[in-house]
This record gives C-alpha cells, sequence and structure tokens, in this order.
C-alpha cells in the first residue's frame, strides 16, 4: 500500500490513458490536470480548456447538494444532471447556450470528500452536453467514454504544488 502514491498522478507514468475501472483519484486539481499536460503550480477553478485542443475541458464539479447548485452523478454513472438551487445559478443556467455546447467534451473529475474529510477529485468519465435531455433548470450530460487519453509532462518541467514554507 502506497499512501503517497496513490494520488500521485506520475504513478501513471507510461500509461496511454485512465480509465474509470482504475478508480483514478488524487488531491488537488492539479495533479488531475498534471494528467493533460499541466505544469503549473496550484488551480483551483471549476473547469479547465485543454491546450490545442478545441472543445475539450477539464471539469471538477461537485455532485452533491451544496448552496448553488444540486449536482447529481446518476447510480449507473452514465449521466450528471446540474441543477440551479438559488435566483443567481438559474440565472446563469437560463444564458446556458452561451456557457454550454453540444460538440463540448468535459473531462470529469467529481469533487467528494473521503471518511477524514478530505477532498479528492475522482475521474468518472467523460460527458457531453445532453441538450434534448436537458430542462429549463435541468442541464443533462451523458457519458461518452470511460477512459482518456493522458499526456504527462516530465515531471521535472513541473511546479511544486506543495505550499511554500516561510521561516
Amino acid at each position: 500500500w502506497d499512501f503517497e502514491g496513490r494520488y500521485d498522478p506520475f504513478s501513471y507514468q507510461g500509461f496511454d490513458e485512465v480509465a474509470v475501472s482504475q478508480n483514478v483519484l488524487f488531491r488537488r486539481q492539479a495533479e488531475a490536470l498534471r494528467l493533460f499536460g499541466y505544469t503549473g503550480g496550484n488551480y483551483q477553478r471549476g473547469v479547465w480548456h485543454l491546450k490545442n485542443v478545441e472543445n475539450k475541458f477539464v471539469w471538477f464539479p461537485r455532485l452533491y447538494k451544496q448552496e448553488n447548485w444540486d449536482n447529481e452523478l446518476s447510480a449507473d454513472g452514465m449521466k450528471i444532471y446540474e441543477r440551479p438551487t438559488s435566483e443567481k445559478t438559474r440565472a446563469y443556467r437560463s444564458g446556458s447556450s452561451e456557457h454550454y455546447s453540444e460538440k463540448d467534451e468535459r473531462i470529469v473529475f467529481a469533487r467528494a470528500k473521503d471518511v477524514l474529510g478530505n477532498t479528492l477529485y475522482r475521474y468518472v468519465g467523460t460527458f457531453k452536453l445532453n441538450e434534448a435531455a436537458s430542462k429549463p433548470f435541468e442541464t443533462q450530460f451523458d457519458r461518452i467514454r470511460d477512459s482518456e487519453k493522458i499526456n504527462l509532462p516530465p515531471k521535472s518541467e513541473c511546479e511544486s504544488l506543495e505550499p511554500k514554507r516561510s521561516l
């Protein structure tokens, strides 16, 4: 059992892809992004656009109810439902044609908590918007793949993700 290596993106060195069946988990978004060529430091946003790839994103949704959203992964892992729960997020959803496209592919690392309360990001598949199945205040995304090709940069090219400490 390798606790530290369990969440290390460089443990996937030599792999061509990652799959849902591998139970791919990371403690930080930047660690997940490393799989797709990211070399920067810590990153904390909901979506990251893959460089030099049109219409492909890494998405970090919270697939549980929270203040502004009630997002859900279906029991079979094949659908994600995104539901706004506040007026602010409903207004955002009403303009979704500007934010969502059926051309977009979303590589999804769902945010979750482990039994100790630590945040983890789990690869749950690659999804696309299903506009026909979506409703005014419920957007549906369908899984199109359960694996994704990776492009892991050399570790030497990547910024440290460890917090900087001062004396």
